[in-house]
């Protein structure tokens, strides 16, 4: 007669408690700075999302592609975050809880010419974004003693 085998059982890990959150959502923009019906919509499902508290942090990264100067990529991709924060505020949040960050064309995630030189508008068009990324508040530090004063010196 064989021995009787016992079945180990695991518990099932718990539920993380806290909802995730997508650690960045892209909203892509045509060339210029309107924000079209997709980008409204990722923006809807991203304010949708159950994790979202009325205490979260937005994080706005304006993209714009080489085509034009500097100074006016810079000017384009502030327009472009400004938009997305103009939306999101219409939506209800707070502008206190929005930053904005103008990149200009410092921060490309795909080429915007092929190997040989030639353009590559897909690669360009890649580039026309605003990246979004939710943060959770840093938590409150307590108070320092009013009385400094009164703590007593170190004698090392």
């Amino acid at each position: 007669m064989r021995p009787a085998v016992i079945a180990e059982t695991r518990p099932e890990p718990a539920p993380d408690p806290t909802p995730a959150i997508p650690p960045k959502t892209v909203i892509a923009f045509a060339s210029g700075s309107a924000l079209d019906d997709a980008g409204r919509a990722a923006l809807d499902a991203l304010l949708a999302m159950p994790a979202l508290g009325d205490d979260m942090l937005f994080v706005l990264s304006g993209h714009s592609d080489p085509q034009g100067s500097d100074r006016e990529n810079l000017a384009t991709s502030r327009k472009r975050a400004e938009a997305v924060a103009a939306y999101l505020s219409e939506k209800g949040v707070a502008k206190e809880r929005i930053t904005i960050i103008a990149l200009g064309e410092r921060r490309p995630i795909a080429p915007s010419a092929h190997p040989d030189g030639s353009d590559y508008p897909e690669g360009r068009a890649r580039n026309r974004r605003v990246e979004v990324v939710v943060v959770r508040p840093a938590p409150a530090v307590p108070d320092a003693p009013e009385d400094v004063d009164s703590v007593p010196a170190s004698t090392s």
